[in-house]
């Protein structure tokens, strides 16, 4: 029996010690999270492990709600100490569950306790890690140092002044901004014609201008992503009139059946397309998420809170159907595909393979995503890659996380991913030594630096 998160955690055999021991220190390249620029740059020190733990965690929010906690503990105004325990005291419960390897993972690395947490040991590991913050001064900063975090790209609406990024410019991580239009792009919304005022759009030609314009300023300062969720294609093909006219009637309050707003994001999706191919910008595609499915607890607690799961899987009929004709008009940009859905992920794989030209992996089967972020998702993930050819152009790992100690899940990603590799080495199936050891470099680090550009 292995020892409790002990060194080989999740290590299988020898060529994986081996193949992990090559990229352990690598640094790390988050090319996408929900980091916060202004945190990183006031750099506040953390008052608690519970404030670090707990703080915006719906990972964390969903397991408590599962075992039965009150939602006082869960997001409501019960202490950062009482909301601690209570998520101890559910920690023997989820066995194979990522939140209780990470949640071990973290206690180890960043506060160098190796005990299993439970209510018994609460209130002692309590007192320990906060301890251990007190100590070491922790803070956004010092969790960057420690694990050594090249590059976080944060994610952002247009509209923002980036004044956090700017101030960051010469930071020792490189902090970059990520466009995300989405609110551009959600017409349905009810908040849809006051956000386009305060963009300073006034006609669909201004919003297209100033799209472009805004992302221009995010280049100026430093972004080379960006980043777009839907959770279903349009069912229809929009033209520039029909996108036009759905909205002029949006902006004049008028409403618009299911075809018009269909339309309208078709058209709006294949022009930011076209935007990133004009301007080099890596195009993240976050697909197949169903939102707030619980109404009650939505106008309770609010959106991002643990009400989201997996929605329906894109279609392969649709997913062609936007890929060629962006490819036709403007062509494609590099291109990270994830899909909450995982049944899509082998036909997401067929598909881009056949727009994938002039650059190494240019479109990317994004890692395994949210609910698929454990370690069977993730050799999943691994597994259809190098079964599509993908495997040794892969960019690795990111956090999707507004959390700094959820860094240990790059340790989480490249210990699984040396476990995967080494079982072809060890079943005579691909070479071990420095092949095998170069393969694992570049997944964990240089496809990603080298893809991305920062």
């Amino acid at each position: 029996m292995k020892e409790f998160y002990g060194d080989d955690v999740f290590l299988e055999n020898e060529v994986a010690v081996e193949l992990y021991n090559a990229v352990k220190e690598l640094p790390i390249y988050d090319y996408h999270c929900h980091m916060s620029a202004k945190d990183i740059f006031e750099d506040k020190q953390f008052d608690n492990i519970g404030e670090m733990w707990l703080g915006g965690d719906h990972y964390k929010w969903r397991a408590m709600r599962q075992c039965g906690i009150n939602e006082e503990l869960v997001t409501g105004n019960a202490s950062m100490h009482d909301k601690f325990i209570a998520f101890a005291s559910i920690l023997p419960k989820l066995p194979g569950s990522p939140i209780y390897q990470w949640a071990h993972m973290e206690l180890k690395t960043v506060f160098g306790i190796s005990d299993p947490l439970s209510a018994d040991n609460a209130e002692e590991v309590w007192q320990e890690a906060n301890k251990v913050i007190k100590e070491k001064g922790y803070s956004p900063s010092k969790m960057l140092e420690l694990f050594n975090v090249e590059v976080v790209c944060t994610t952002d609406d247009p509209i923002d002044d980036l004044e956090y990024h700017k101030k960051l410019k010469d930071y020792k991580t490189k902090v970059r901004p990520t466009y995300r239009p989405d609110r551009i792009m959600y017409i349905e919304k009810d908040d849809f014609v006051e956000y386009i005022g305060k963009l300073g759009a006034d006609s669909f030609d201004s919003l297209l201008k100033i799209s472009e314009d805004r992302l221009r300023y995010f280049i100026d300062a430093g972004c080379k992503v960006s980043d777009h969720a839907i959770s279903k294609f349009p069912k229809v093909q929009g033209t520039y009139e029909e996108a036009k006219n759905a909205f002029d009637k949006k902006m004049k309050g008028m409403q618009l059946d299911q075809n018009e707003m269909d339309a309208y994001v078709d058209y709006m999706l294949l022009f930011f397309i076209g935007l990133y191919k004009k301007h080099d910008i890596t195009m993240q595609l976050h697909m197949s998420p169903l939102r707030n499915a619980n109404t009650n607890m939505f106008k309770a607690v609010g959106a991002d809170t643990g009400f989201d799961t997996i929605g329906t899987a894109v279609t392969a009929e649709k997913l062609v159907d936007i890929l060629d004709r962006a490819n036709t008009q403007t062509g494609l940009p590099k291109i990270v595909f994830y899909s909450l859905n995982p049944v899509a992920d082998n036909m997401i794989a067929t598909v881009i393979g056949s727009f994938s030209e002039d650059i190494p992996g240019k479109m990317q089967l994004g890692s395994a995503w949210w609910f698929n972020d454990h370690v069977q998702g993730i050799e999943r993930q691994l597994t259809i890659s190098a079964n599509s050819g993908l495997l040794g152009n892969f960019i690795g790992m990111l956090t999707d996380s507004r959390s700094f100690t959820s860094y240990v899940r790059f340790d989480y990603f490249r210990r699984i991913l040396c476990s995967v590799v080494s079982r072809y080495v060890v079943g005579g199936e691909y070479p071990g030594g420095d092949t095998a050891i170069q393969l694992v470099k570049d997944v964990c680090y240089y496809n990603v630096k080298k893809y991305i550009g920062i």
